[in-house]
């Protein structure tokens, strides 16, 4: 009788339209700015847990959002900030200067003080992510 009732409540038309929403309204939803320049807003990210391959298993990938170009850079997964710095400026820095804005997630590598420290001195907007957008 039980399970007869539950199903009855969970099908029924006008049960569900009668339930109340116990969550906090949705935000609005703001778009990132379109880029004024090449290199000047850059996305980051890690694709992580790959088959180890010369020392490698994690891909440090940076997405310029005007042009779309990509640059990949292998790396192991225990990478810490102060090598996370070293191959952005290897990257990016050296051979399209300094953006105008980061994007990335809330990764421990990219909410970091250094990291947040690295940016400001660069005079770069960090801007994290989040994955309810």
């Amino acid at each position: 009788m039980h399970q007869y009732i539950n199903d009855f409540v969970v099908t029924c038309a006008a049960c569900t339209r009668a339930k109340w929403k116990r969550h906090k309204p949705y935000g609005l939803l703001k778009s990132i700015p379109i880029p004024v320049k090449a290199w000047s807003s850059v996305s980051m990210d890690f694709i992580e847990t790959l088959p180890e391959s010369k020392g490698f298993n994690s891909i440090l990938v940076f997405v310029d959002r005007h042009t779309k170009m990509v640059i990949f850079e292998p790396c192991p997964n225990t990478m810490n900030t102060p090598e996370l710095v070293y191959v952005f400026l290897k990257a990016v820095v050296s051979k399209h200067g300094i953006p105008i804005e980061m994007i990335s997630d809330c990764g421990a590598k990219m909410a970091s003080h250094m990291w947040k420290g690295f940016l400001e001195a660069l005079g770069t907007m960090r801007k994290l992510s989040t994955a309810f957008h």
